[in-house]
């Protein structure tokens, strides 16, 4: 990473940062806020995680709405999934700290302002996903800048809800398995099971768009054995250990996190397969698709494109997108369509009290990353223009091209091609 892309990096985490501290409102929005701060808090500071500090939350709601179930010991429990809370805690520690210190600052204000660090690392993240795909730094910085600053990722990261938490891990999961399908190195498959696992951790539902994940795994494997025996004929021993130390590194956290998640509702309430929903009291996946559909996209209620007009331009950039990286324009319309489908069945597909389309908010940095070709074109223009600005008599030149015209850096696409027998062990 070159010194200029590591100082870009640090200024825009620290702007987003500093804009999502000054518009936080420091305090709770809804009853989802309340219930994965009390399970950050039992966790941080007695190991537990009962959300007994506000049992009284079962009796003000709704049956649908209470965010909380008894135990078979008496205890409540969250009904949200433990990834936000257990991300949150070391956060926690250090405000508690820092509070010990007689320096007077608020935990819960200071907490509220987590998902704030953890959108800027997602905006940081899309940047050198750009990056990784071929795009200049500059249109790195736009993509992220455009995610921090015009989505909906800004109200959501002065929220504590696990929405921004699944976008980072979603991201994660994608730009790792995306340098391994470039570089064929199989760590990059231990973080790309580890941000799938996660986002399981944090939605149990999004387990939808992890399965979506693994097919474009298999899809990579697939392609590389083909690349492979197009060249020379691999071994059978040899294909059979690299399946294997790839599948092992991939479904290694995934296999973790399920199992974490067995023990969370078994410690709760005794079964590991109750996860605390209420699903006899109207809670599942009943509203009409068609309705749902169009809330989350149409309508002024929640429709995604009023509270992002950016994402108005994403089916343009999708179209160019597609031009370029076809795997992954294919990988982000299934994840969209996915998700999009899932959410628009749930019962409450609006989110409850939030800003625009909550549920969608995963899916903010790939309909951002899409834009890349757009944004390339217009940062391109830009400087084009300026370059024009600071030396008119550039135009009166000459159009053979010289040593250093763009027609002497193109490449026989064979050459930048890389031999998939070289990732056989």
């Amino acid at each position: 990473m070159t010194i200029h892309r590591r100082y870009g990096l640090g200024l825009l985490v620290t702007l987003l940062v500093v804009v999502y501290t000054f518009s936080n409102a420091g305090r709770f929005h809804i009853i989802d806020e309340v219930s994965l701060f009390a399970l950050t808090e039992s966790l941080a500071l007695r190991g537990a995680v009962d959300t007994n500090a506000i049992a009284w939350t079962q009796w003000v709601n709704s049956p649908g709405e209470v965010l909380g179930e008894f135990g078979p010991d008496g205890q409540v429990f969250s009904k949200k999934g433990p990834g936000p809370a257990l991300v949150a805690v070391p956060w926690y520690w250090l405000l508690h700290t820092i509070a010990q210190l007689d320096i007077k600052i608020g935990l819960l204000q200071g907490t509220l302002l987590w998902n704030g660090l953890v959108t800027a690392l997602t905006a940081a993240l899309l940047w050198l996903t750009a990056v990784r795909l071929g795009y200049a730094d500059r249109t790195g910085a736009v993509l992220g800048l455009l995610f921090g600053l015009t989505t909906i990722a800004w109200p959501y990261a002065n929220h504590f809800f696990g929405e921004p938490l699944s976008a980072l891990s979603l991201l994660s999961s994608f730009y790792a398995l995306l340098a391994y399908r470039q570089s064929g190195q199989i760590r990059w498959l231990w973080l790309a099971g580890a941000g799938a696992g996660l986002a399981i951790a944090t939605v149990t539902a999004h387990a939808l768009l992890v399965g979506i994940l693994v097919l474009y795994w298999l899809a990579i494997e697939v392609d590389a054995l083909r690349r492979a025996r197009s060249l020379i004929a691999p071994k059978p021993a040899q294909v059979i250990v690299r399946l294997l130390l790839a599948f092992s590194a991939f479904v290694g956290p995934l296999l973790l996190a399920a199992g974490l998640l067995l023990w969370y509702n078994r410690v709760r309430f005794g079964d590991p397969l109750v996860t605390g929903y209420h699903f006899d009291s109207g809670e599942g996946f009943t509203t009409p698709i068609t309705l749902g559909l169009w809330g989350l996209l149409v309508s002024p209620y929640r429709g995604v494109f009023w509270h992002t007009p950016l994402f108005l331009a994403t089916p343009l950039g999708l179209v160019y997108f597609w031009r370029r990286h076809r795997w992954e324009a294919i990988l982000v319309a299934t994840l969209s369509l996915a998700l999009i489908a899932l959410y628009s069945m749930w019962w409450m597909w609006g989110g409850g009290f939030a800003w625009g389309p909550r549920f969608l908010g995963p899916l903010a940095p790939f309909w951002v990353l899409v834009l890349a070709p757009l944004a390339e074109r217009l940062a391109t223009s830009e400087w084009r223009l300026k370059n024009a600005r600071r030396s008119p008599a550039s135009s009166l030149q000459s159009p053979v091209p010289s040593p250093q015209s763009p027609v002497s850096s193109l490449q026989s696409p064979v050459s930048s091609l890389q031999s998939p027998v070289s990732r056989l062990p």
